[in-house]
């Protein structure tokens, strides 16, 4: 016992040992952080002088070369930069609608200023997933360009020649049993696009409108959309949300346990039975009757 004990004693003291000396190297660690710290706010002064430095030679020197068209220029209004942060574009794993990640992933390209070589490498880190099949071919000396990688992601996950499989798949579209009515429309949004790539947006609109309407397969829905006199997915929408709303509350409200009131609990327990003079029951149920 005692043999256990010394041992237990040693480890106990080992590990405060440990734990000391982890605390001296994160106590130093951050010393040097503080150091550097010091050393970059030191530095910024500096930079700040040296910027306004040559910004101030750039002006001397424009001013002294006088350009052609330095009077139109200073007709124009002043051209205000400002300097964004960096942005990452998400991750396309071929799950997703691609037109939608192609139109994200521009923007972000845009405010990253990035050229159309950093394009093609930016969108190839990018892709993953079941997307990643397009990149076997793709030979690390011979990177295509960014259009045409966009070609071939855009055949490969929005063919064209699809439309009628998308058409197909928007009539077979019915509400699932507790399926949200945001993510119907949604699904029915997304089909739409897909298969009327071209169509404007009034039209796609209206087109999801009548599919969405048909895919409630719930007769008192479609009649209060109708009678609400709208004819867009977004004013179907909150009707179709309304109305199932009120009818969850109506539901909930009948399933409510009604309370007798101490008159009636009174009149059932004076209630005499003809068939064994007792009260408290009627002849209907009374036990003593075979």
């Amino acid at each position: 016992m005692f043999i256990i004990l010394k041992i237990t004693n040693e480890k106990v003291e080992k590990l405060e040992n440990l734990t000391e000396s982890l605390l001296n190297s994160i106590t130093k660690i951050e010393d040097q952080v503080a150091n550097l710290c010091m050393n970059v706010l030191e530095y910024i002064p500096k930079v700040n002088n040296d910027c306004s430095c040559e910004l101030t030679i750039s002006n001397e020197t424009n001013s002294l070369c006088g350009r052609s068209k330095s009077n139109q220029l200073s007709n124009r209004e002043p051209v205000f930069t400002e300097t964004f942060g960096y942005t990452k574009p998400s991750i396309y794993d071929g799950t997703t609608n691609w037109l939608e990640y192609k139109l994200h992933f521009e923007s972000v390209a845009k405010l990253n200023s990035w050229s159309e070589d950093i394009k093609v490498l930016k969108l190839i880190t990018c892709i993953n997933g079941a997307a990643l099949s397009i990149l076997a071919d793709i030979e690390i000396d011979n990177i295509p360009t960014y259009s045409n990688l966009v070609k071939i992601l855009t055949k490969r996950f929005a063919p064209e020649n699809l439309t009628d499989v998308y058409m197909s798949q928007i009539d077979a579209c019915i509400r699932k049993p507790g399926q949200p009515l945001q993510e119907l429309a949604d699904d029915i949004k997304r089909l739409i696009r897909m298969a009327y790539p071209s169509a404007t947006l009034d039209t796609r609109d209206y087109l999801t409108y009548m599919a969405f309407r048909k895919a409630l397969n719930d007769h008192d829905l479609e009649l209060a959309i109708l009678q609400s006199n709208v004819e867009t997915i977004d004013g179907a929408l909150y009707c179709a949300l309304k109305c199932e709303t009120f009818r969850a509350r109506e539901k909930r409200f009948r399933q409510q346990p009604k309370f007798e009131t101490a008159a009636c609990i009174n009149a059932k327990a004076n209630q005499k039975c003809y068939f064994c003079n007792e009260k408290g029951h009627t002849i209907r149920g009374c036990p003593k009757r075979t």
